[in-house]
């Protein structure tokens, strides 16, 4: 699944152009950090703009360590924007726990998501001033 969702995003970069895929990682970190301020929708599309995030960061990751210099215009405007809204956001656990009614289980998962996308971004700015260093 997660190298289908790769594959899915470089095919985003070459088939639509970077702006496009710049977007769509902005408005998933805006859907994020909206839910995250005032629980509104279903769990589920939170997980899935959250993972969504996490992939695209990923994918350009993967690609700057290939070397792919298609993706540098798209990985310098992501870099410049900084830090994902998401991830800066103050927000309360227990507002989501409730709003959602989730159990122990769920707590969990969110969690992991959040530091999957914490860590994924970590290591796209890592690559990405690695990468800019050669250029």
């Amino acid at each position: 699944m997660i190298l289908q969702n790769t594959a899915i995003l470089v095919s985003l970069v070459v088939a639509y152009g970077c702006g496009d895929l710049f977007d769509f990682v902005v408005q998933k970190d805006e859907e994020v950090r909206e839910v995250l301020i005032g629980p509104e929708g279903k769990d589920k599309d939170l997980y899935s703009a959250m993972k969504a995030v996490a992939d695209s960061y990923d994918s350009l990751t993967k690609q700057l360590q290939a070397c792919n210099e298609s993706v540098v215009p798209l990985a310098r405007r992501l870099y410049d924007r900084g830090v994902p809204n998401m991830i800066l956001e103050v927000f309360f656990l227990d507002d989501l726990r409730r709003f959602f009614n989730w159990q122990e289980t769920e707590i969990n998962h969110f969690h992991s998501l959040y530091s999957e996308v914490q860590d994924k971004w970590q290591m796209f700015v890592s690559e990405y001033r690695n990468f800019s260093l050669h250029l």
